[in-house]
């Protein structure tokens, strides 16, 4: 141990004396007893050794050096207590150089604390080292168990000389408090304080603080309640409170404050504040209260409306009831006030629990009939009911109220309904001038497929481009010609009807024309109304093909049937000849008995034999009837044997074969059945075998009975086997002879799982091969197996009837040919042309490649044609290479050969994933629109494939309408190859890959930048607004592609959402927004002008869409979407622009209110209301509609052009009464002038709102006659 001196303080003295030793002795005790500054210093070591410690350090802890380094073992760690420790975490002690508090233990382990001061320095090796200096704080131990009584933290602001705030120190408790650990959490600064404070309370708490340091007289103390932020976020309420320690010139050295929470005090006092408020509420109302005794008849009044008190001043409950009924009631409640007024009623409700008797009745108060309702509640919730709670309540104003929601609402549904019948019957609609060649074009369901107006003409042109006639005998282009109209509409009643479709015959649509104008005598003006008729059509045309089925089907089975009976006449007549025959042989043999025996023999076998054929018909007849009828009998099957073997028995001797009968485990041979028709079945499969089984072949017939768990059923199995002629090919016969035998899954069944993983599955359901005879009369299959001979190769062949051939044949070289023979009428599919154009769609892209031998012309006249074998398809599908192998010339390229589109694409995503989901994706943008875009009805859609096999064009399950540009492909194997359209929207495989795909297009648009982000917005940005309301779970991403015109773009649409937010002025907490009819409607509305004075940026929108879409928006990134034309827009707590004063206020508020008051009764009930505009700078007035109005203008408009009667719309109207125009109209003293005045300013904003006048020349007249006053 080595000592060393400090310099821990200096004693000055005068001359005039000096200090005796026992003096300085003296003073040394007095130092050491007010807990002086001890200094201990250490390394940045783990345990944070200690290796200097300062007398006074271990005198203020009461020990000896040798004892403190035993204690502690020199680690600063074991000197500290409590929660505060955190501090000496290895990653933050090195960061400390400031002031601060902690607890440290003293040898007889009290923990005490102690002011500390760390500052860091190095030691004579180099090494860094930490310097901390610790004073005992007696005070601030007393403190600490006071604050953790109180729930308080301490904190103080030492000031300088002038009294402004040099430093801040908060304790341990004021952290904590916050949820604060030390200075790196919290630092000693007042913004790290002031940063926590709720943002409506932090400007009254700074000014407070601010008055009480500047203050010098005391007089501005500092107490003030406001909520803090925590940590996790939420707010609790705190009451801070200090005082001054001051100079003699009364400028602050110290502001000592306490810190208390006040959360559970503060919001008790919210609730009760809450609580009282209900109470005012819901008595307020009350007529009359009483606290009734329903024993003694006694009640106490707490409430009496004045009206009431004359009648109510009665001795008991019942007289009062008595008067209330009589003088007030109406006739017809009177009985039913009574009952429930009446106190032996009350009790007995009260016994059975009721919480409260009600009821509604009319009364006459001051000369007017008012609703009331009176209630009756328990005045205790205990023992027997005595007491009671009566009010009597008017709710005279709810019951109007409610009368006026249920209006509205039948209105409201009314209005809904017009306006689905409107959207349902109309699909689109144009407005057709005959005499000057224009038309105007309205579409009802989605956005216009066609410009909004243009020459007739063209309007004709591109129907005959898109549709064709349904049926007539006048083409398209006679149905539209003005001439041909002019004749069909002579009179106003007349409407001309024509039904078309599309060239393809996908969509039906029905076209009614009315007359709408007239000139001279004809017809000018016609509305053409097109509705959409596609689903009755195609069930119209699906009933036609169904009756057109049945007919052939009928038709089918009377052939069958004249066929059947041709046959069946051949086989009747066969042995009816040979009977005839006998019998004229017979007859003429009389004399002869052998021959006539012998004749009769085969009379006899023949007439067996017809009647087996005739029996056969039969049954098949009540098979067909469905009037087989099965007999239940007796019958022992041993017995049964015997009859089979005796009817066949001559039949068996005659072709030389043996019979072995076996009867295996007949447990009961006594059965209950139809033996007859078993005896059939059996006969007949016993005579296939004895007529199709070689001479002399041995036949086996045997019955075996087999367990069944059905008691009193039995189950045997009657089998009839032979050595007969069998079948060969088993392999050929086996694929090709059975349908929905898939060749191809059988065979990766037999690959190993590495194999089959790799192995391109084409086929996987079998009845594909029998496709082929949709187009051939016959199949030819001719194949010689690897490792066959060649005589050994296989002959199939099949008209597809569903019997085949086959047999051995010979072919040179190993492999397949399928050989179709076409129908007649399908040799179309053997032109080189048609083979290439299904060849390059279906398998285009198959690993296979595909050669057709085409024939070319001779190069040279004279010289013999040429052949060869071709590849006609690409074999190679550029989808299934890694993105990083293929170049962008080779993406465009393929995009080019996949769409035939000569541009390229503006921007491509190229993705393959695996796992759960397996696919791959290969997606385009185009760079222009195409031109049918907003033609919803138009099929649109990704190409699928599965395993590189082509299945379906523009399949519309994989993307939603809103993306429906967006051209490419997917490939999955997770779809099976028989896959439908109908399949597609039931599979859970298609919808997730529909929001994956989704998402992919998404982010291939949010990264393009620059031109390439122009021209997509420019191409794609009205359809991409469809997404907002379509897409819920994609709603965040498309708003942030939206681009929107704004007054801070001077209507270049180039603003994103992120960016409006970005420029928001401080005090703006909405996104406004402005929608008009068009882009100079828009920047130059009425309704910006407050806005523009606040520096508040407006999003402005002028396309059809931009209405349905706002509706659906509430809300981005927290912020509401607000229209500037909302009739309830405030703007207070928004800032103006910089260095913009705001405009003194000239006119005072009850000039206004003057002012309003004449505009009102000038305009009357042409307007809902009239205000003073707070909106409004340059312009006079302006009209607002109410917030919840049901129709928007966009909407009035489009049912006013399809000439639906819409119900007119009140609007407030707000006066700028510092316009100089509005001025001068109120100086106007004549009533009737004013009143012109008002009409014209009211005007003047419609039709600025709505962009024109239901009297125009009216609001001309008006004008004019003012401009010459």
């Amino acid at each position: 141990m080595e000592c060393t001196t400090l310099q821990e303080d200096v004693l000055y003295s005068q001359n005039t004396s000096k200090l005796t030793p026992e003096s300085i002795a003296a003073i040394q005790n007095t130092v050491q007893r007010s807990q002086p500054v001890g200094v201990v210093a250490g390394l940045y070591d783990e345990a944070l050794t200690i290796t200097d410690v300062s007398g006074f350090f271990l005198k203020n802890l009461g020990y000896e050096y040798e004892d403190f380094c035993r204690v502690t073992g020199c680690s600063l760690r074991a000197l500290f207590y409590g929660e505060n420790q955190s501090f000496l975490a290895p990653e933050r002690w090195p960061l400390i150089t400031a002031d601060g508090d902690g607890q440290l233990l003293t040898k007889d382990g009290v923990p005490i604390f102690a002011r500390l001061y760390k500052m860091d320095s190095t030691n004579s090796d180099g090494a860094p080292i930490w310097i901390l200096s610790a004073q005992m704080d007696w005070v601030r131990q007393n403190l600490h168990l006071v604050n953790s009584v109180m729930r308080s933290g301490i904190w103080y602001i030492d000031c300088d000389h002038a009294g402004s705030p040099t430093g801040v120190v908060y304790s341990h408790e004021f952290r904590r408090m916050l949820g604060y650990h030390d200075v790196l959490d919290f630092p000693n600064t007042l913004d790290a304080w002031s940063a926590l404070i709720h943002p409506d309370d932090r400007g009254p708490v700074l000014a407070a603080l601010d008055r009480s340091l500047s203050d010098r007289t005391g007089a501005s103390p500092y107490d003030v309640e406001y909520r803090m932020r925590l940590p996790d976020g939420h707010y609790e309420w705190f009451r801070d409170s200090a005082e001054a320690s001051r100079r003699l010139n009364g400028t602050i050295r110290r502001f000592v404050g306490v810190f208390v929470n006040v959360d559970k005090e503060k919001r008790a006092e919210l609730l009760v504040k809450k609580s009282e408020a209900f109470h005012r509420a819901y008595t307020e109302s009350n007529l009359c209260e009483y606290y009734v005794d329903l024993q003694t008849d006694h009640f106490d009044p707490l409430k009496e409306a004045p009206s009431f008190l004359s009648a109510f001043e009665q001795p008991s409950w019942d007289a009062l009831v008595c008067s209330y009924r009589d003088r007030f009631i109406a006739p017809a409640d009177r009985d039913a006030v009574a009952m429930i007024f009446d106190r032996s009623y009350i009790t007995e409700r009260f016994r059975q629990k009721r919480p409260e008797l009600s009821f509604e009745c009319r009364l006459q108060l001051n000369g007017e009939e008012r609703w009331v309702r009176n209630v009756v509640m328990p005045g205790e919730t205990t023992g027997d009911p005595r007491y009671a709670i009566v009010f009597i309540r008017d709710i005279t104003d709810s019951k109007k109220e409610a009368a006026q929601i249920a209006a509205l609402t039948q209105q409201n549904k009314a209005m809904d309904m017009l306006l689905q019948s409107t959207v349902k019957l109309v699909d689109r609609y144009f407005l057709c001038n005959l005499s000057t060649d224009e038309y105007t074009f309205y579409n009802m369901l989605s956005a216009a497929s066609r410009p909004s107006s243009g020459c007739y003409h063209d309007l004709v042109a591109y129907f005959l481009a898109q549709f064709q006639p349904i049926g007539g005998e006048r083409t398209l282009e006679e149905n539209l010609s003005p001439a041909h109209l002019r004749q069909q509409l002579r009179t106003p009643d007349d409407i001309y009807r024509f039904e078309y479709s599309t060239k393809d015959e996908t969509q039906f649509k029905t076209m009614a024309i009315l007359p709408v104008s007239w000139k001279d005598g004809v017809v000018e003006q016609a509305l053409f109304v097109a509705q959409d008729v596609t689903q009755e059509k195609k069930t119209e045309i699906a009933s036609r093909k169904a009756l057109k089925d049945a007919y052939d089907a009928a038709n089918r089975a009377n052939r069958a049937k004249t066929e059947f009976l041709s046959n069946m006449s051949h086989d009747i007549r066969t042995p009816m000849n040979a009977i005839v025959g006998m019998t004229a042989i017979a007859g003429a043999n009389i004399n002869n008995p052998e021959r006539v025996a012998d004749c009769l023999g085969k009379i006899t076998q023949s007439s067996h034999h017809l009647l087996g054929l005739i029996n056969e018909v039969l049954d098949m007849s009540r098979i067909e009837s469905g009037k087989v009828v099965l007999n239940e009998e007796a019958f022992n099957l041993a017995e049964l044997v015997d009859d089979l073997i005796g009817i066949n028995k001559g039949n068996i001797a005659a072709h030389g074969h043996s019979l072995d009968v076996h009867l295996h485990k007949l447990e009961h041979e006594d059965v209950y059945g139809d033996s007859l028709r078993i005896q059939q079945v059996i006969t007949n499969i016993l005579s296939n075998a004895i007529k199709y089984t070689p001479d002399g072949g041995h036949i086996v017939f045997s019955i075996a009975e087999q367990p069944t768990h059905s008691p009193g059923v039995g189950c045997y199995q009657f089998t009839v086997k032979d050595n007969g002629i069998g079948m060969t090919l088993e392999q050929a016969n086996q694929h090709l002879g059975t349908i929905a035998q898939s060749g191809t899954e059988d065979f990766l069944e037999h690959l190993s799982a590495d194999q089959a993983k790799d192995a391109q599955q084409i086929g996987q359901f079998g009845v594909g091969f029998y496709s082929a005879f949709i187009v051939a009369d016959k199949v030819t299959v001719v194949s010689r197996a690897a490792g066959a001979a060649e005589n050994e190769a296989v002959k199939w062949e099949s008209d597809g009837s569903g019997t085949f051939t086959s047999e051995l044949t010979t072919r040179a070289e190993r492999g397949t040919d399928v050989i179709l023979h076409m129908k007649k009428d399908e040799e179309t599919f053997l032109m080189p042309w048609t083979l290439r154009e299904t060849i390059t769609k279906y398998s285009d892209h198959i690993s296979v490649p595909v050669y057709l031998f085409e024939t070319k012309p001779a190069e040279k006249e004279g010289e013999p044609e040429t052949t060869e074998w071709v590849q006609v398809n690409d074999a190679k599908a550029l989808w299934t290479l890694p993105p990083k192998d293929v170049t962008d010339d080779q993406y465009k390229e393929f995009y080019k050969h996949l769409t035939h589109d000569w541009q390229d694409p503006l921007c491509w995503a190229h993705n393959r994933v695996e796992g759960d989901l397996e696919y791959t994706s290969l997606l385009f943008c185009p760079a222009t629109a195409p031109y049918d875009l907003y033609n919803r009805d138009v099929q649109k859609g990704l190409k699928l494939f599965v395993e590189r096999v082509f299945i379906m064009d523009r399949a519309e399950a994989f993307l939603p309408n809103y993306l429906r540009f967006v051209k490419g492909l997917v490939d999955t194997n997770d779809l099976p190859l028989n896959v439908s359209r109908e399949l597609l929207q039931e599979s859970r495989t298609a919808a997730k890959l529909k929001k994956a795909l989704t998402k992919r297009c998404l982010s291939m648009f949010e990264k393009l930048e620059g031109e390439k982000e122009t021209t997509f917005w420019t191409q794609f940005g009205r359809v991409l607004k469809e997404g907002v309301v379509e897409d819920p779970d994609n709603r965040e991403a498309v708003l942030k592609l939206l681009r929107f015109a704004s007054t801070a773009s001077e209507g270049s649409e180039n603003v994103t959402l992120k960016q409006y937010l970005e420029r928001m002025p401080e005090g703006q907490k909405a996104i406004y927004y402005l929608i008009a009819g068009s882009r100079e409607a828009a920047m130059g509305s009425p309704y910006l002008e407050g806005l523009k004075k606040k520096n508040v940026e407006v999003l402005l929108l002028w396309d059809r869409i931009d209405e349905w879409m706002m509706g659906s928006l509430t809300e981005f990134e927290g912020k509401k979407f607000i229209s500037a034309t909302a009739a309830d827009l405030e703007l207070g707590d928004i800032k103006t622009k910089d260095g913009e004063p705001e405009q003194a206020v000239e006119t005072s508020k009850a000039d206004e209110d003057a002012a309003v008051a004449r505009f009102k009764a000038a305009l009357g009930d042409r307007v809902a209301d009239v205000k003073a505009s707070a909106r409004l700078v340059d312009s006079a007035t302006c009209v607002v509609g109410a917030h919840d109005q049901m129709l928007t203008q966009q909407m009035r408009r489009m049912l006013e052009a399809a000439g639906q009667t819409v119900p007119e719309e009140k609007y407030t109207l707000e006066v700028n009464v510092e316009n100089p125009l509005v001025q001068k109209a109120l100086k106007e003293t004549d009533p009737a002038k004013f009143s012109e005045w008002a009409a014209v300013l009211l005007d003047q904003a419609l039709l600025a709102e709505e962009g024109s006048l239901k009297d125009p020349s009216g609001f001309l007249k008006r004008l004019n006659a003012l401009l010459l006053s």
